[in-house]
C-alpha cells in the first residue's frame, strides 16, 4: 500500500497534428507500480460558464433553504458549479488519456481557480508497466492539453475474503442481528431492565398511521412519530420474537405483508438511491429471517423470490469496482448484500461470493478507520455512516464468529461524537456538511458500549435516548431505532463519565473545548488533511465531496447558539463562509465548488496544528498557506489561537503574507447578526444569543475595513435555512499581522495590546497575560 503519492515525472506535450486539443509527450515509463496521471488543460478557449447554473431566490423574503431557489442557465443569481450532469448540465467533453496500448478517460478535478486561470485538472489511472508516449485527447477542439505529471499512487482496493458461517446458525433463524440463543435473555429483560424500551416500542405500534412525510429539508416534522411500513415491519417482527402469542405474530405477518407490497410498487423511491435501496434490502431480510417460521410456506416462499429480486437490485447500484468503500454511499447499500448473503447464505448461487466481497471490502474499510476516532464530517453524516458500519460489524460477528470490536477506533468514534455534542445532546458541533441538530444514534454508543465496554460511551447513549425527533433528518431517526435501543442496551454497564474538558482528535486535526465553569458551551477548532490522515494513507486521497475549504476554521456553541458558526450544507463551498482569512474574497482548494476534488497531492495538504494544553488552556499554531489557491500567491497564512476555557476567551493571531498587493480579509459568522458598541475608546462589536453575548475585538493592526451583513449562500437541500451573520475585517497590502479576541465574557474589556516586530504581549484586567512569540500564543508571559 502507497500511504503517500509520489511525484516521478512531468512531461510537456506537444501537438500531434494541427489540432492542439490533440497532443502526446516523449515515451515514459514504464514502472512498476500503479500511475495515477494529471493532466493539465487549457481553456481559455472553452467557455465554462456552461458548465454552471446560477441559483436566484423565488422570494427574497422567504427562507433560505434549497426549496426556495431556483436555478437559471444565465446571470443573474450565485454561480453554482461547474457540475456536469446536475439539472441540464451538459458533460465535460471527453478527455481521452492513451498510453503505450491502453486508452482511458480522465476524470475532471474541480479545485474552484478554473474560472480565474483558465486551467482544468484531470486524473486518470494507469498500471504497473505501461510505457510509451502519453496521448491526450480532448472530444471539444477548445481544450488544449498542454502538461501531464506523473505520480506514484494507488486507488484504493479491496480483496474477497471467504468466510465460512457459524455452524450453529446453519439453517437456523433469527440469524441477523440476534439468534435464538438469545431470545431467552432478550424476553427477561422486556419485563424487568428494559421495560421503557420495550414500552416505546409498544406505543409505536400502537400509534395511529401517519402520512410519512418529512419537510422539504427532509427533516422530521412535529408531533407523532411518523411508523413508516417498513418501521412497522421491524417493531412488530421484534415483538413477535419476544412475544410469540397468536395476536403478536399476526399483527407482524400484516406489517410484513404491507412493507413488502410497498417495495414492489414501481415508484419506490429508494430502490433508485443506493444508500436506500442497500437499507431496504436489509431490513426485508432482517423481518424474513426474523418471521421466518411464523410466515406460511407458501407465502414465506415468494416472499423469498421478492427479495432475491431485490438483492439484483442493490447488486446493481454495487460495481466491484467502487472504491469509495468507508463513505456511507458504499456502507447503506453494502448493508443490504451483506445482510442477503449471510441470509441465503444456503441457497443463493452468489451468496458466498458476495459474502466474501463484502467481507474483503470491510478489511479495507477498516484500514481507514483511525485510532484517535476522528470523523471528517458532520454529526448527520456520523450517524448515517455508523448507524451501517455498526451494522456490517454486528452481522459479521453474530454470522460468523468473527469479533472486531477489539479496534480501539470504535470506543474513540463514540467519544469524539461526545466530544463535538452539545451539552444539552441536541447538536452536533463539528465540520464538513454539517446539520447542526441533529439525533436518533443513542443506539449506536449502547452498542459500542456493549462490545467494548465503555462507561462514556453508554452515558453518551443516554444523554441522546430521549431527545426529541422532530427537526432531524429523517434518516438519523426512523422509529425502528428504538429495537435496536433494546438490544444493544448492556445493563451490566454503568453510564459513567463527564464531557472531558478538552479533547484532541489528532488523526483530522480537530480540537474541542468545553468553555465556561460550568463547561456548558463547545469550542472546536480544526485543520488537516480533508478527511483524516488515516484515511489519506489508506488511499483516499480527496474531501469525499462533503468536507469544506475551511482549514483553520472554528465554531463555538453556547447558550443554544452558534455564536460563531459555519454555514451547514451548501452547494457552493465558500471558503468566506468559513471563520478564516480569505485573499481577494478567495480561500482554499476547494473554493466555489460544490464537492471539493477527489485528489489532494501531499504538498497541497493542510497541516495538523500543534497544540499545547495546560489547565483548560489550549494553544493552537497552524500555517495554512499551502491549502489556498496556488494563484492567490499566499506565501505565508500562520494561524495561533489560545483558546481559555474558564474565561471564557480566545485570543487569536493571523500572520498573512502575499507575493502581491491583495485584499486580506478576516471573516468571522454568528448565527446572531453583529451589532457595533465602543468600549474604552475602541468599537467592539457583539453577537448574542437570549443569554450570551460574543464580543469581537479587532486589536491591530488600527484601521482596516469592517463590513457587516447577512451571508449570501446556495443551501443545499437539507439546510435548515438558518441565516448566518458575517464580520469581515478587510485590509489592503502584501502582509498583515491581525490580533484579535473574542470573548464571551459578561462585561469583557479589550486588553493592552504591546508589539516589538512578530512579538505580542496581551494584558487583561483580571490579572492573565498571554504571550506571542512569533509562533505560538502561550500564557502567563510578560514582554
Amino acid at each position: 500500500m502507497i500511504t503517500r503519492p509520489r511525484h516521478i515525472a512531468e512531461c510537456d506535450l506537444q501537438p500531434v497534428g494541427s489540432s492542439a486539443a490533440d497532443c502526446a509527450s516523449t515515451p515514459v515509463g514504464p514502472y512498476a507500480h500503479d500511475v495515477r496521471i494529471v493532466v493539465m488543460i487549457d481553456t481559455k478557449e472553452f467557455p465554462l460558464s456552461g458548465l454552471c447554473r446560477y441559483a436566484r431566490w423565488r422570494d427574497p423574503s422567504g427562507p433560505a433553504t434549497f426549496s426556495n431557489l431556483d436555478f437559471a442557465a444565465e446571470l443573474p443569481g450565485v454561480r453554482v458549479g461547474p457540475w456536469p450532469g446536475w439539472r441540464g448540465i451538459p458533460d465535460v467533453p471527453r478527455i481521452t488519456v492513451t498510453w503505450g496500448a491502453l486508452a482511458r478517460d480522465a476524470m475532471v478535478q474541480w479545485w474552484g481557480d478554473e474560472a480565474d486561470c483558465g486551467w482544468l485538472r484531470a486524473t486518470v489511472w494507469f498500471p504497473p508497466a505501461c510505457s510509451g508516449e502519453i496521448r491526450c485527447t480532448a472530444a471539444d477542439p477548445r481544450l488544449h492539453p498542454r502538461t501531464v505529471a506523473l505520480i506514484q499512487d494507488a486507488p484504493v482496493r479491496s480483496t474477497p475474503r471467504p468466510v465460512r458461517l457459524r455452524p450453529s446458525i446453519g439453517g437456523s433463524h433469527p440469524r441477523l442481528l440476534i439468534t435464538r440463543d438469545d431470545i431467552a435473555e432478550l424476553r427477561s429483560r422486556a419485563g424487568s431492565s428494559h421495560h421503557a424500551h420495550w414500552d416505546l416500542i409498544q406505543a409505536l405500534l400502537a400509534s395511529p398511521a401517519l402520512p410519512a412525510v418529512v419537510t422539504p429539508e427532509s427533516k422530521v416534522p412535529a408531533g407523532p412519530e411518523r411508523v413508516r411500513p417498513e418501521d412497522r415491519a421491524v417493531l412488530a417482527a421484534f415483538v413477535a420474537v419476544l412475544d410469540p402469542s397468536a395476536m403478536s405474530q399476526k399483527a407482524a405477518l400484516a406489517a410484513l405483508r404491507t412493507f413488502v407490497t410497498e417495495t414492489r410498487r414501481p415508484d419506490f423511491e429508494p430502490w433508485g438511491i443506493d444508500t436506500q435501496a442497500g437499507e431496504m434490502l436489509f431490513l426485508l431480510c432482517l423481518v424474513y429471517d426474523w418471521m421466518h417460521d411464523v410466515i406460511p410456506e407458501s407465502e414465506r416462499d415468494e416472499v423469498r423470490r421478492w427479495i432475491w429480486n431485490a438483492a439484483e437490485i442493490v447488486r446493481g447500484h454495487l460495481s466491484p469496482a467502487r472504491t469509495d468503500l468507508a463513505q456511507a454511499h458504499y456502507l447503506g447499500c453494502g448493508l443490504g448484500l451483506l445482510a442477503f448473503a449471510c441470509l441465503f447464505h444456503e441457497d443463493h448461487p452468489h451468496a458466498d461470493a458476495w459474502l466474501a466481497e463484502c467481507r474483503g471490502s470491510l478489511d479495507t474499510i477498516l484500514t481507514m478507520l483511525p485510532d484517535d476516532g476522528f470523523h471528517p464530517h458532520g454529526t448527520n453524516l456520523w450517524i448515517y455512516e455508523y448507524g451501517f458500519l455498526l451494522r456490517w460489524v454486528e452481522i459479521i460477528r453474530v454470522c460468523t464468529g468473527e469479533h472486531l470490536w477489539h479496534l480501539p477506533h470504535w470506543e474513540q468514534a463514540s467519544a469524539f461524537r461526545s466530544a463535538t455534542m452539545s451539552p444539552d445532546a441536541l447538536r452536533g458541533i463539528t465540520f464538513g456538511d454539517p446539520q447542526f441538530r441533529v439525533g436518533g444514534d443513542a443506539w449506536c454508543h449502547y452498542l459500542i458500549a456493549a462490545r467494548t465496554g465503555s462507561h462514556r460511551a453508554k452515558a453518551t447513549a443516554h444523554a441522546l435516548v430521549d431527545g426529541p425527533h422532530e427537526g432531524i433528518d429523517f434518516r438519523g431517526v426512523p422509529p425502528r431505532r428504538r429495537v435496536y435501543e433494546f438490544l444493544y442496551d448492556d445493563p451490566t454497564i454503568p453510564p459513567e463519565g463527564s464531557f472531558s474538558t478538552i479533547d484532541h482528535f489528532a488523526d483530522g486535526g480537530q480540537v474541542t473545548v468545553r468553555t465556561g465553569r460550568d463547561r456548558s458551551g463547545v469550542f472546536t477548532f480544526r485543520a488537516g488533511p480533508p478527511i483524516g490522515a488515516a484515511r489519506y494513507a489508506a488511499g483516499e486521497r480527496g474531501g469525499y465531496g462533503h468536507a469544506d475549504p475551511c482549514n483553520g476554521s472554528f465554531l463555538w456553541y453556547a447558550d443554544g447558539t452558534l455564536l460563531a458558526s459555519g454555514p451547514g450544507p451548501v452547494y457552493r463551498r465558500d471558503s468566506s463562509l468559513h471563520n478564516i482569512v480569505t485573499i481577494n474574497g478567495r480561500g482554499q482548494i476547494g473554493d466555489s465548488t460544490v464537492w471539493l476534488p477527489d485528489f489532494f497531492p501531499p504538498g497541497c495538504l493542510a497541516p495538523r496544528p500543534q497544540v499545547v494544553s495546560d489547565d483548560g488552556v489550549v494553544s493552537l499554531s497552524v500555517d495554512l498557506a499551502r491549502v489556498y489557491l496556488p494563484h492567490l500567491g499566499v506565501q505565508r497564512c500562520h494561524r495561533s489561537l489560545l483558546v481559555d476555557a474558564a474565561h471564557e476567551r480566545v485570543v487569536g493571531i493571523d500572520v498573512i503574507a502575499c507575493r502581491a498587493e491583495a485584499d486580506i480579509a478576516w471573516n468571522l459568522h454568528s448565527h446572531a447578526p453583529f451589532t457595533a458598541d465602543a468600549i474604552s475608546g475602541m468599537t467592539v462589536w457583539r453577537a448574542g444569543s437570549a443569554g450570551k453575548t460574543m464580543s469581537v475585538f479587532l486589536l491591530a493592526p488600527d484601521g482596516g475595513l469592517v463590513t457587516t451583513g447577512s451571508d449570501e449562500c446556495v443551501p443545499a437541500y437539507p439546510n435548515d435555512g438558518t441565516r448566518q451573520y458575517f464580520l469581515r475585517w478587510s485590509h489592503a497590502g502584501t502582509y498583515r499581522h491581525l490580533v484579535w479576541c473574542l470573548s464571551l465574557a459578561r462585561d469583557p474589556v479589550p486588553p493592552v495590546v504591546r508589539m516589538f516586530d512578530h512579538v505580542v504581549d496581551l494584558r487583561f484586567t483580571d490579572g492573565s497575560h498571554v504571550f506571542f512569540d512569533g509562533t505560538r500564543l502561550s500564557e502567563g508571559v510578560r514582554l
